[in-house]
């Protein structure tokens, strides 16, 4: 009876033995799963970018006037949000007067400036209320 018990003893032990080692071996796998996985989605980033690269340059070498368009059309959209991004601030802040285009740097100075002497004024007023 006490061999048994013993032969009983030892098995459960080998079986431990192994139960750690395929743990182990499972979570060697999974992190290595988890950095493959990685791997893969930033290559397939990198394909991704590589391809719009490569769409770009396609067009510009197929389509140069094309390319150009795009390129001046992406320009003139950039130049309207700044316009819009100004009206609205000035709109906001009742900056009047400066209705007027990019183009027209003198007004974008101006716009400036007067952005400036209203980001001082309210620190001031802010830096006046903290000392009350």
């Amino acid at each position: 009876m006490e061999n048994r018990v013993e032969r009983f003893n030892e098995t459960i032990g080998t079986q431990k033995e192994k139960k750690a080692t395929e743990q182990r071996k499972l979570e060697d796998l999974s992190e290595e799963l988890e950095v493959g996985v990685e791997r893969q989605k930033k290559l397939v980033e990198e394909q991704a970018r590589l391809n719009a690269e490569a769409a770009v340059i396609i067009v510009r070498i197929s389509h140069p006037y094309t390319y150009i368009q795009l390129i001046s059309q992406e320009q003139e959209l950039r130049i309207q949000s700044r316009e819009k991004a100004i009206q609205d601030i000035s709109n906001t802040y009742n900056i009047h007067g400066l209705n007027v285009s990019l183009a027209e740097r003198d007004r974008i100075s101006e716009f400036l400036q007067r952005l400036d002497a209203l980001q001082r004024k309210r620190r001031d007023d802010f830096e006046n209320l903290r000392v009350f």
